[in-house]
């Protein structure tokens, strides 16, 4: 328990001096590039937006068959949603470690075979800082006090550099993304 204590004013200070003021700039961003996209920021996206999605897509749920091709697994969240969600998850996901021209390839063949959603491209390059955002604060879930009994002071270290490293990209990528350009 002194572990976590002793986290706490660590995490409180990277949160007062980096998520937060992401966060606050972020969100002025959207807003701002919403209304110039023409796409609503507060509304639901109506069902020609959405398509069937597994939610938590990528190579971290797949297995490769016998004959090599992947089949997919986990379809816990599996459901109705926007496919931006879909491909920035992907991007996003601290699971996923492929290089910067694999994770191009994807975005624009996901893009290009959902040309048919309207304002698919510039809704993802809107949602994509909110959902770095979003998987910054999963990774620290082993702060959470139900978690204080197990999560030890290693993994709440490297999961809060993990979230750390997750800023540094989204505040330099969220203004031009390298991947939805």
């Amino acid at each position: 328990m002194r572990q976590h204590a002793a986290a706490k004013p660590v995490l409180r200070q990277w949160f007062d001096e980096s998520f937060d003021p992401l966060l606050s700039d972020v969100a002025t961003w959207y807003r701002a590039e919403a209304v110039a996209a023409r796409e609503p920021a507060d509304l639901e996206i109506g069902p020609d937006r959405r398509t069937l999605s597994p939610s938590d897509f990528g190579f971290h749920n797949a297995i490769r068959r016998q004959d090599g091709s992947l089949a997919f697994v986990d379809f816990e969240y599996f459901g109705w949603d926007d496919p931006a969600k879909t491909v920035v998850d992907f991007l996003l996901h601290p699971g996923m470690t492929l290089p910067e021209t694999l994770k191009k390839r994807f975005a624009g063949r996901f893009l290009r075979a959902f040309a048919f959603v309207p304002g698919l491209a510039a809704r993802a390059r809107l949602v994509y800082p909110l959902f770095g955002l979003k998987w910054c604060l999963i990774l620290l879930n082993d702060f959470l006090p139900d978690r204080e009994s197990t999560a030890t002071a290693e993994v709440r270290t490297a999961q809060l550099r993990k979230a750390v490293a997750l800023v540094d990209r989204i505040r330099a990528e969220y203004r031009s993304n390298p991947f939805l350009a």
